[in-house]
């Protein structure tokens, strides 16, 4: 028996040793990420990669991906400059996106991104209308964060605010997106939970791939 036992343990080591363990190295373009072609333009400081996060408020992926973004970007790389940009893949996404850039006017994105995901999404009732669907409903959610009526629908019409939602329209067409959340790296690199296998984890493990890519190329 012990002589059984004994090739039974080692029939053990060699099957799981000849199995091949899934390296960063093993993503393929076309895959777990694709490129953008043509690559686009960035507005990184030199030195440093752009990670491009496309969203929108509706969007309960994107609500779901908040907690594991957050995680990434607590210890994203250092050479990184994530950017958030409003995706507007079809016109009622304009409103969130305009409210995104009020905020970002404001100075107030990291005070409010969060509560207006979980006010649309926290609690929902299945088959209920989602809340903050309306400009209206969008400035009375600021008041909440000292930002009078006013103020919200002064900065939401501005030419400053229509130039930054046709900047990101244009982007979000000429990046390929179909989908939120979508990331984009550098500006030549597409990728998604989906791509990924459906893993956040492994998501973010493409997204650390391309920007160490991206950081060699830049040497």
């Amino acid at each position: 028996m012990r002589g059984l036992n004994r090739v039974f343990f080692i029939s053990l080591a060699l099957l799981f040793g000849s199995l091949k363990p899934v390296y960063a190295a093993d993503f393929v373009a076309g895959i777990e990420y694709q490129e953008i072609i043509p690559a686009q333009q960035t507005t990184a400081p030199a030195g440093k990669v752009e990670v491009v996060e496309l969203f929108w408020y509706g969007c309960s992926h994107c609500y779901r991906m908040e907690p594991a973004l957050k995680k990434w970007l607590a210890n994203k790389p250092a050479n990184v400059h994530f950017v958030r940009m409003p995706a507007q893949l079809n016109k009622g996404w304009e409103i969130h996106a305009g409210a995104y850039f009020v905020a970002e006017a404001l100075g107030i994105v990291d005070k409010v991104h969060e509560p207006i995901f979980k006010a649309i999404h926290a609690n929902r009732k299945p088959h209920s209308k989602p809340k903050l669907m309306k400009v209206d409903e969008l400035a009375a959610f600021f008041l909440k964060f000292g930002v009078s009526r006013e103020k919200f629908m002064k900065i939401y019409n501005s030419f400053s605010t229509r130039n930054k939602l046709a900047h990101a329209r244009g982007m979000g067409q000429r990046y390929g997106a179909r989908s939120v959340p979508t990331f984009i790296v550098n500006g030549k690199y597409r990728t998604n939970e989906t791509m990924a296998g459906g893993h956040k984890k492994d998501m973010f493990a493409v997204i650390d791939k391309l920007i160490a890519d991206e950081s060699k190329a830049g040497k």
